[in-house]
């Protein structure tokens, strides 16, 4: 969603407001395994202000993600508020959203939040116990009869220390 800013860049307005609803694709999370992703409530303005344009939104919403560990398809909500400067200059920086051609990428300032905030690893649960790697059996769901302990050769004289 492009935000058109050029009434408030000719003092026609102090303030733009918004609430819009976005989808984007499930490519745009770069670095996670996304299976589906639910349309985002958007909301904010955008002001002119001490002659400098600044945003404010939130949003909120959901996006199935695969389990890190279990690889079971799990919901995650995601919700914040976002506050930055905006400017015409085209370097990058995490306080700053670039306007360009009088306008700003709504979806890209939000795609940007939500992988600034996601965790490294995505897990359906805390406690998410992962496959069997011998059988492949989802730890979460049932248990097996594999034999998992694997002793480091070079240690194998300490196997019965403790006993």
């Amino acid at each position: 969603m492009q935000l058109d800013l050029f009434d408030l860049k000719q003092n026609r307005k102090k303030e733009i407001s918004f609430e819009e609803t976005l989808t984007f694709a499930k490519d745009m999370l770069i670095g996670h395994n996304v299976d589906s992703v639910e349309p985002f409530a958007v909301a904010g303005k955008v002001c002119f202000l001490d002659n400098k344009l600044y945003i404010h939104f939130h949003y909120e919403g959901m996006v199935h993600f695969v389990c890190d560990r279990c690889l079971s398809v799990f919901a995650y909500a995601l919700k914040n508020e976002v506050s930055r400067e905006l400017s015409e200059l085209d370097e990058f920086d995490v306080d700053w959203l670039v306007i360009r051609d009088g306008k700003i990428d709504l979806t890209e300032a939000l795609t940007d939040d939500i992988l600034i905030n996601l965790p490294i690893q995505l897990l359906c649960s805390e406690n998410c116990e992962g496959l069997c790697p011998t059988c492949g059996a989802n730890l979460n769901v049932e248990s097996c009869e594999c034999d998992n302990e694997t002793i480091d050769p070079r240690l194998e004289g300490l196997k019965n220390f403790f006993n």
